[in-house]
C-alpha cells in the first residue's frame, strides 16, 4: 500500500471533477465521465463514482495517485479485480 497515494485520495475526496479521462496502453485518451468524485469503498477499493454510475474502481493495495503538476486534477492508476491495470486523469471543477 502506498501512504501518498492513501493522502492524495483522502485530500480530494472532497472534490468534484469535470471531466476523468483514461490513458490506453498505446497513449490514447478516452473521456468515461464528465462529472465525478473519487472516494474509498468499504470493500477496500478507490472508485470514481460519475452520475451514479462507477467509472474506475482499483483496489486500495494497488493504487497510485499523484496531483497534477498544475494542481487542477489528479493522476490515478491501479488494478481492477480481474489484475488489468487502469489509469485516469480526473481535472477538478473550478469550484473546487
Amino acid at each position: 500500500m502506498d501512504p501518498d497515494a492513501i493522502w492524495v485520495i483522502r485530500e480530494i475526496s472532497s472534490k468534484r471533477f469535470a471531466s476523468v479521462t483514461e490513458l490506453g496502453e498505446n497513449g490514447d485518451e478516452k473521456i468515461i465521465a464528465k462529472s465525478g468524485c473519487v472516494n474509498f469503498t468499504a470493500d477496500d477499493h478507490v472508485t470514481i463514482i460519475s452520475d451514479g454510475t462507477e467509472t474506475f474502481r482499483c483496489t486500495v493495495e494497488s493504487v497510485r495517485a499523484s496531483l497534477l503538476m498544475s494542481g487542477n486534477g489528479v493522476r490515478i492508476e491501479g488494478y481492477d479485480d480481474e489484475g488489468k491495470k487502469h489509469k485516469v486523469i480526473g481535472i477538478f471543477t473550478k469550484m473546487n
